[in-house]
Order: structure tokens, then C-alpha cells, then sequence
């Protein structure tokens, strides 16, 4: 069940607004969480100009900026989709800040910007495979990221 929370409760003070939620399990509950699409845009918006901040590097900062709890982000796109491109917004700007401050060495290091890349913004390291690729005259060493684009590159040198 969801909690209230202080954002989250000025959804409350908009009883007449039909676009307030309040799910089956939570009727009858006076402190139930609403959130009415307009409290959502001013949330999201709210959370668009601090993860400009170059000091952002986690959704769960903004949250907590904003008293709330960063899964709240997913419940909300999930109840009013059109916020979708906010939230991508957000975490782009997100990764970004990540991304130069793991650059610079600014306020995190560059490992830890790496782990936030990884987890948070689904960064994966580069594969490569070193082959050996014999064609009809010579033995060439090739760098590619798959197995199978070295078959490839075997068969396009031996026509």
C-alpha cells in the first residue's frame, strides 16, 4: 500500500478534482495518498529544474529534496503516462551529471561514477574479442564485439 507523504498529501487538499486516485484498498483510509495529475506535473517539474543542478548524480537526492521517496517517480509515469518524457528528462539529465563529474573527479570518483552509470542508467562495459582471422594469404589479429562479426569479417576477406 501507499503511504501519504508530505508532497504527496497536498493531493488531499483537491477532494472535487476527478482526477484525484484513491485506490479500492484505501477508501475509507482518511490519510490515503492522492495525487491529481496537476500535483504530478508540479512534482515532476519540481524535480526537472533540481536534477539540473551538476550536484544531482540520484533520483533518491531529488526525492528526498522533495520529502518523497524515488519510487514514487515509477507509481506516478505508471498512473499518468504523459509524464513519461518528464521522467526521461530527469534521468537523462541525471546521467549526465554523472557521467562529467565521473570525468572530472569533481565531487565523486571516477569508479563510483562508473557503478552509478552501470546501475542506474543501464551502462555496460564494452566486449571485445581479440581473433585471429586467417585468411587465404595471411593470419591478421582483429578486434570485434562478437565472435560471430569475427566469422563475418573472416568470410568477407576469402571471397
Amino acid at each position: 500500500m501507499i503511504t501519504a507523504l508530505k508532497l504527496g498529501n497536498m493531493a488531499n487538499k483537491d477532494k472535487k478534482n476527478k482526477t484525484s486516485y484513491t485506490s479500492k484498498r484505501q477508501k475509507g483510509n482518511k490519510n490515503a495518498e492522492t495525487w491529481t495529475e496537476k500535483e504530478t506535473e508540479i512534482f515532476f517539474n519540481k524535480s526537472l529544474e533540481l536534477s539540473k543542478r551538476n550536484d544531482i548524480y540520484f533520483i533518491g537526492t531529488i526525492a528526498k529534496e522533495l520529502e518523497t521517496y524515488r519510487q514514487v517517480y515509477d507509481y506516478l509515469v505508471q498512473k499518468f503516462p504523459v509524464f513519461n518524457s518528464i521522467k526521461k528528462d530527469i534521468d537523462s539529465n541525471i546521467e549526465n551529471n554523472l557521467f562529467v563529474a565521473g570525468l572530472t573527479d569533481k565531487d565523486i570518483s571516477t569508479p563510483l561514477a562508473i557503478f552509478g552509470l552501470k546501475n542506474s542508467h543501464n551502462w555496460k562495459d564494452k566486449t571485445e574479442v581479440v581473433s585471429n582471422v586467417t585468411t587465404n594469404q595471411d593470419t591478421i589479429k582483429v578486434i570485434v564485439q562478437s565472435e560471430a562479426e569475427a566469422k563475418e569479417i573472416k568470410e568477407m576477406l576469402n571471397k
